[in-house]
């Protein structure tokens, strides 16, 4: 497993700030819009939504992530 996950991340934000130019919002976002600035809640919503259903993941919910990623975390302990 990547121990350092966010690396590619960071990458595909300052991708999107190239591509944003001038209006891009440098504010250190791991998550950031397409204009760098916090993203809304509801169009994080939409987007888990959609990829959600492509994926037949039905039973899934954006909230059992949270409790995914904290388990995780507990066995490797982070």
């Amino acid at each position: 497993m990547d121990q350092h996950p966010e690396q590619g991340n960071q990458a595909a934000v300052a991708k999107e700030g190239l591509a944003a130019g001038e209006v891009w919002s440098d504010l250190g976002l791991v998550f950031a819009s397409t204009i760098g600035t916090a993203m809304e809640p509801r169009n994080v919503n939409r987007r888990f939504e959609h990829l959600r259903v492509a994926a037949g993941l039905d039973w899934l919910h954006l909230h059992d992530l949270q409790h995914a990623f904290a388990s995780a975390g507990c066995q490797v302990r982070v």
